[in-house]
Order: structure tokens, then sequence, then C-alpha cells
């Protein structure tokens, strides 16, 4: 009985011993790839960021082009961050709504009513679709 017992231990230090030896050789691995993932999270992140600020800056300049009715300048910077807003968000954002407002005072500003029907229409189906 003893020896059962004494093979068991050995056979658990055994397996102990080479759980630790993968653990510690995986943990040298991730370690040493460490800041090559941190840079690319990095990087992406950053991509994102610019992406992103960029996207806001031209959404900016269109509203400040629409204030001062310089339209042909203002659509394609509004269509474009509308568009945006509407493939990584959906309707359900506030920005995409508002995104939406301003298309619709751009259109209505420059006497463009069929293209102003059009967005009006897709802000009625998203307020339905908040209701639902």
């Amino acid at each position: 009985m003893l020896s059962i017992h004494a093979d068991r231990s050995l056979s658990s230090w055994r397996l102990a011993y080479y759980d630790r030896n993968i653990a510690g050789n995986l943990g040298h691995q991730i370690e040493r790839q460490i800041p090559q993932l941190a840079g690319a999270i990095h990087d992406g992140f950053r991509a994102r960021w610019d992406s992103e600020m960029s996207l806001r800056a031209k959404n900016a300049l269109g509203v400040s082009l629409l204030s001062k009715a310089r339209y042909a300048e203002a659509e394609p910077l509004l269509l474009e961050h509308h568009r945006h807003l509407m493939q990584t968000g959906g309707i359900s954002r506030t920005d995409s709504r508002e995104a939406i407002k301003r298309l619709i005072d751009l259109y209505e500003a420059w006497q463009r009513p069929e293209q102003a029907r059009e967005y009006h229409t897709e802000l009625a189906a998203a307020l339905v679709g908040m209701v639902e």
C-alpha cells in the first residue's frame, strides 16, 4: 500500500514539475511577444482613433460650411460622416440621427426637396424603430 501511495505522489510530483516547466516556457514566449502585441494593439487603436477624429473634423467642417451656405462643399463631408455612422453604429445612435437631421437641413436650405424627403423618410423609419 505504501508503494502505491509513493508512486502516486511521485507521479503527482512529475506532473507538477512538467506543468510548471510548460507554464514557464509559455510564459517566456508570451513575455517576448508582449512588446509586439502591445505595438500592434496601439497601432490599431491609433488608426481607429485617427480615422474617428478625421471624420469628426470633417463633420465639424461640413456643419460650418452649411452655416455659411456653402452647400456644395458641405455635402460630401456630411454624407461621408453619415455613411460612416450608419456602417459602424446604425440608426439607433443619437449621432446617426443628428447626422440625418443635418442632411435634411442641408437639402432644405439648398432647395433640394427630393433629397430632403429621402432623409426625412430615413429619420422617420429610425424613430419608428426606436418605439418598437
